[in-house]
């Protein structure tokens, strides 16, 4: 089940407290960044919020989830706009429709096609990708290849040193106990850093792709005794995109959908099973090996479970994180509630 914490038994009237507290005066709203980090987080980090709420009434951190979480794990900056579309049925990136004429300046030449997206070296093998044996990779038949191979990294390499991301740290101990937090810092703290196995899998271009935006993400199942096998579930995600920046209390209060039977992802986006050559749907199971775990480690079962809590928020959140990348001036409109992106208690 993709959004089994929304189901955890008194989950929506902690909720339906912390809202009250939130929305005291009719016409406040609040981000959908925040709505599903609280639909998401852990219970016990919920009461803590409840009881903060309680004397201050509010969460000046609450302010900058997108910007100091959700932007920075997409590899992306306040700064940019929007850029490329990308047209996954066809593998092929088609620039948008032009913007005003302020949003053209301001952008400069930072609109590119996927093909100028993707450094050179990233396409290179490097001597660590020569110690990665993954079996029951992904693959896309319309690519009819796994050859141009990609290493993706779970927590993204694009964020740079941790010591420079102390906000995105910070925001994480609102929502899960620091000892969590503590624990996905330390095994990213080593002089690998972000190029460790263990926060490698390796994926061919397309999925290397879809994996950095968030389309799908993989739920820890298992791992062996000898930890020489790593099962994960696989989920499709798509961007919700029709959800409202900002949220009335009314709207607070939906339990968030993440459908759980997804046969491919955004705009029909498709993996096939190398060996079968069935789809992968969500909920299937992706089984990865290595032969010698203590030389060539398996990805780490703690940086996959960071990646399943913020791939799911990145989906719920999409409007909220496009509206971020907005000039400030084009940042006032109207959003339609689309109720079929919720789901009522």
């Amino acid at each position: 089940m993709a959004n089994a914490e929304a189901h955890e038994p008194g989950r929506a009237e902690l909720i339906k407290e912390i809202a009250d507290i939130l929305y005291w005066a009719d016409d406040f709203t609040y981000s959908s960044a925040l709505w599903a980090f609280l639909w998401l987080s852990d219970m016990s980090c919920l009461e803590k919020l409840k009881r903060r709420l309680a004397q201050d009434r509010i969460i000046n951190e609450f302010c900058n989830l997108t910007i100091d979480v959700i932007l920075p794990w997409l590899g992306k900056e306040k700064t940019q706009l929007s850029g490329a579309t990308t047209h996954y049925g066809s593998a092929v990136s088609t620039p948008t429709e032009p913007g005003s004429r302020k949003r053209r300046k301001i952008s400069g030449d930072t609109r590119q096609t996927a093909e100028t997206k993707f450094p050179k070296d990233e396409l290179r093998v490097s001597e660590q990708r020569k110690l990665s044996y993954v079996t029951g990779a992904v693959s896309s038949r319309r690519l009819r290849t796994g050859s141009v191979l990609e290493n993706s990294h779970i927590y993204p390499d694009s964020m740079g040193p941790l010591e420079k991301r102390q906000a995105f740290w910070e925001r994480l101990e609102l929502f899960w106990p620091k000892e969590k937090v503590d624990q996905w810092r330390r095994i990213l703290d080593t002089p690998e850093g972000t190029g460790s196995l263990v926060n490698t899998l390796t994926m061919n271009t397309l999925a290397h792709k879809a994996w950095g935006e968030a389309l799908f993400a993989l739920k820890h199942v298992k791992t062996s005794a000898r930890e020489d096998k790593i099962h994960l579930q696989f989920y499709w995600l798509k961007p919700q995109k029709d959800i409202p920046t900002s949220l009335t209390k009314d709207d607070f209060l939906k339990r968030p959908c993440l459908p759980s039977d997804e046969c491919s992802g955004e705009d029909l986006l498709n993996f096939h099973n190398v060996k079968t050559l069935q789809p992968i749907r969500s909920g299937d199971v992706i089984t990865m090996g290595s032969y010698f775990p203590s030389v060539k480690p398996l990805p780490s079962k703690e940086l996959i479970e960071l990646q399943w809590y913020l791939h799911r928020i990145v989906a719920l959140s999409a409007a909220a994180t496009e509206d971020e990348l907005k000039p400030p001036e084009e940042y006032y409109y109207e959003s339609d509630t689309s109720d079929s992106l919720y789901e009522y208690s």
